[in-house]
């Protein structure tokens, strides 16, 4: 039976509900400074084929792209699911976004049979690496950073997989604040776990798919009317890089975008955008994924959050070995401060372009350009060791008619 407005309504609150909660206990428990004060992390819920349902409303958008991805990767690599299992992952070349993002993905079970995912996403201050922070300026390849985790048993069926956790800690600086923020993830995958499971005991798992369904199909026709309502067309825009600055020459790095718009479809194309440098700018293809939805919801903020139904209808082209489609090994831990910034950028200026003739003043300036700072070693006056990794912020999402934040 066909559920009515108001439980479909209810549901959907519930969803981002449930990911709003896990990241809340996440920056309560963790330990990393980046996670409790950065809140630089976000949890998901996505199906069981790995489509985002949804998102905390205050969670990082770079990380957002990135979930359906990951969560598909998850499913090839293991051999089946149980009860209880639980993966960490940040392996950027097969989903991830950089080496410091580390996921905790768990299959959420219904009647025997993974019914959907959880993952809890946080950014730790080190995860490995020649340089504490796991930002190496100068590495010309990913094997010079920090320690990447394919799809990882991390839980089987509940019970913790000691040789998972002990190659983690004896790759990582300060291990036993990064075994407690591993732990705080896997809790916050959990409490989803439960959250979800619970609705599904209230209304039944066929009102829950139903309400998951026509989330996606409304947000997919918001999006598509909105596209519809601006001309057909080909807006272009490119940014750069300043400096790659392990080549030789030293080029700047360009970052070339085309939106195309055919009625109610759009289409962003990369292809035109300079190989991948031999510094850590470029990222790999879910992170341009994440890029290219946040510069779009940043022009369709009534379309927030994000869910299948949005990245189901925006076809991204992009060429395998480019700055923002790096292939292994290029390093790519410096993306939020190079390509990810860039591309929202482009993205959102051709968003203007195609506003301009139906409401010129809606555009949106380009986003904060970040810089990263870590420090690490051993405390002068205790001898433990420790890592210090900050970032510093300017102001963001200003628009013609109005200021952005203030940071």
């Amino acid at each position: 039976m066909a559920a009515n407005a108001v439980t479909l309504e209810v549901l959907r609150s519930a969803f981002h509900a449930i990911c709003n909660e896990s990241s809340a206990l996440l920056a309560r428990v963790a330990y990393a400074a980046t996670i409790t004060e950065g809140h630089d992390h976000s949890g998901a819920l996505l199906t069981q084929e790995g489509h985002l349902i949804a998102h905390g409303q205050r969670d990082q958008a770079a990380h957002l792209g990135t979930f359906e991805e990951s969560v598909k990767t998850t499913i090839k690599h293991a051999e089946g699911f149980k009860q209880g299992d639980v993966y960490v992952f940040n392996d950027p070349y097969l989903g991830g976004t950089h080496q410091p993002d580390i996921k905790v993905i768990r299959p959420i079970f219904w009647a025997g049979h993974p019914a959907a995912f959880a993952i809890s996403c946080g950014h730790w201050p080190d995860a490995g690496g020649p340089v504490p922070s796991t930002f190496n300026p100068r590495a010309t390849e990913c094997y010079a950073e920090g320690l990447r985790i394919p799809p990882t048993l991390l839980y089987d069926r509940g019970r913790p997989v000691r040789s998972a956790f002990e190659l983690i800690r004896s790759n990582v600086r300060v291990p036993e604040e990064r075994t407690a923020d591993l732990l705080a993830q896997a809790q916050a995958t959990e409490l989803m776990e439960r959250r979800l499971t619970e609705y599904i005991e209230r209304f039944g798992w066929n009102v829950v798919n139903e309400a998951i369904t026509t989330q996606m199909d409304r947000s997919e026709q918001l999006l598509r009317e909105g596209i519809a309502a601006l001309p057909d067309g080909v807006y272009e825009f490119e940014d750069f890089g300043d400096v790659d600055i392990m080549h030789p020459d030293q080029p700047r790095i360009r970052v070339a975008t085309r939106l195309v718009i055919e009625g109610d479809r759009v289409k962003v194309d990369f292809t035109e955008s300079d190989p991948a440098p031999r510094s850590p700018f470029g990222f790999t293809r879910p992170s341009l994924l994440s890029a290219v939805y946040d510069g779009t919801m940043h022009c369709f903020p009534h379309l927030i959050p994000l869910n299948h139904g949005i990245t189901r209808s925006i076809s991204v082209i992009s060429t395998p070995g480019s700055c923002v489609h790096v292939l292994e090994p290029p390093p790519v831990p410096g993306f939020a401060s190079g390509a990810y910034e860039k591309v929202a950028a482009c993205v959102m200026a051709c968003w203007t372009q195609a506003f301009a003739s139906v409401n010129p003043k809606r555009m949106h300036a380009a986003t904060i350009n970040l810089a990263n700072l870590a420090l690490g070693g051993m405390h002068p006056d205790t001898g433990l060791p420790f890592v210090s990794y900050l970032w510093n912020e300017g102001g963001q999402s200003a628009r013609s008619y109005k200021d952005g934040n203030s940071f």
